[in-house]
């Protein structure tokens, strides 16, 4: 069976949910990560720490739904303001 994985990156967690090809979900994970704030106002991330939890809740949908990579058409994909990229697999 083939499933797609979107990723989320929000302002304070990371989150993937896993989906079948007709659009139910398989399986949601979400991890939170540090908020520094400098100075009143200001917010910053760490960006080694948002990859490791991208990276982690992907994983962990994976593995909740007992899905191997390959079952994914899609490989990869990247939000750039309004506009969603991605490469599809063969």
């Amino acid at each position: 069976m083939r499933y797609i994985l979107s990723l989320d990156q929000g302002t304070t967690s990371s989150r993937a949910i896993l989906f079948d090809l007709q659009g139910a979900v398989r399986s949601v994970a979400q991890r939170e990560f540090a908020q520094i704030f400098p100075k009143p106002g200001w917010v910053e991330h760490d960006p080694e720490e948002i990859a490791t939890s991208q990276i982690a809740v992907a994983l962990e949908v994976l593995a909740q739904a007992n899905v191997q990579p390959s079952s994914l058409p899609m490989r990869t994909t990247w939000r750039s303001g309004p506009w969603i990229h991605g490469w599809f697999g063969s």
